[in-house]
């Protein structure tokens, strides 16, 4: 049986990846006016999301192993803080 913390993270994941999918799309139309170093954007983009999930995970797993935290718990924690630099970066992005 699937806990509330797990739904709770299964939502915050559905919102996460709106809001990658919603910067995309930003870039998207930003080539579509100028063309140029949308690439160079989304590269960027890409490295650090990818640094920065693997981080995300690491400090999970130190939390959840060397404090004895649920696992639920601070993934929970370490979503709202992803949403919310995704969200900042859609702000950036799309001004």
């Amino acid at each position: 049986m699937i806990g509330i913390p797990w739904v709770v993270n299964l939502v915050m994941e559905g919102a996460e990846i709106t809001i990658f999918l919603a910067i995309l799309l930003s870039f998207v139309n930003t080539y579509r006016k100028n063309g140029q170093g949308v690439m160079i954007r989304l590269i960027m983009f890409s490295v650090f999301m990818v640094v920065f999930e693997s981080l995300l995970v690491y400090i999970t797993y130190f939390l959840s192993t060397r404090f004895g935290l649920s696992l639920a718990s601070v993934v929970m924690l370490l979503n709202v803080f992803l949403i919310a630099a995704l969200y900042l970066m859609l702000r950036v992005v799309s001004s």
